[in-house]
């Protein structure tokens, strides 16, 4: 009885010593993952990119009366916002929707902000500039990129009549409790 007692606890040790390693291996594979992409930022961050983007809040501190921001679909429905209020709470709602925590992230205990940068272009469409997030976040960051891959064709912003390209900067936060 005793030697059957102390070869099931052998195994036993056994399986959780292997689920640790692959835990372990998993884990030293995503920091290898997590170098790879800081380098690549980092290249990216080189070639100077200028984009001739106007801010969010250069719409509210232009001179001219008729700049208008990119426009959700509903929002000419919100009679009692204004269009930066509208999309301002038109994002937020997306993110509110679209908003998921990875496994892996949960896991590990990665948590923290990412900073999400992106322009919406002359014809209503989101492109992704950059996702900061913090050390060993790179998880976190591919989630915003997800999230956001699923954005809606905007009306674009219009300054003058004419449509132009905006920027803006969004942080979502991620924390395990």
């Amino acid at each position: 009885m005793k030697t059957i007692f102390f070869q099931l606890l052998l195994l036993i040790i056994s399986f959780n010593t292997v689920a640790q390693s692959s835990r372990s291996k998993e884990w030293n594979n995503y920091l290898v993952k997590v170098e790879k992409a800081k380098i690549e930022k980092e290249k990216n961050r080189k070639v100077d990119r200028k984009s001739n983007a106007v801010t969010i809040e250069d719409i509210a501190e232009c001179d001219l009366p008729n700049v208008t921001p990119p426009k959700f679909p509903n929002c000419d429905s919100e009679k009692n916002l204004s269009h930066k209020e509208c999309f301002t709470a038109s994002v937020q709602k997306f993110i509110k929707s679209k908003f998921f925590f990875p496994d892996f992230a949960i896991d590990n205990k990665i948590q923290g902000k990412v900073v999400l940068e992106f322009e919406i272009d002359e014809a209503g469409k989101l492109e992704i500039i950059s996702a900061d997030g913090p050390q060993n976040g790179l998880i976190l960051e591919e989630a915003v990129i997800q999230m956001f891959s699923k954005f809606p064709i905007l009306t674009p912003a219009y300054q003058c009549g004419q449509p132009i390209r905006i920027s803006h900067k969004i942080p979502i936060t991620f924390i395990v409790d």
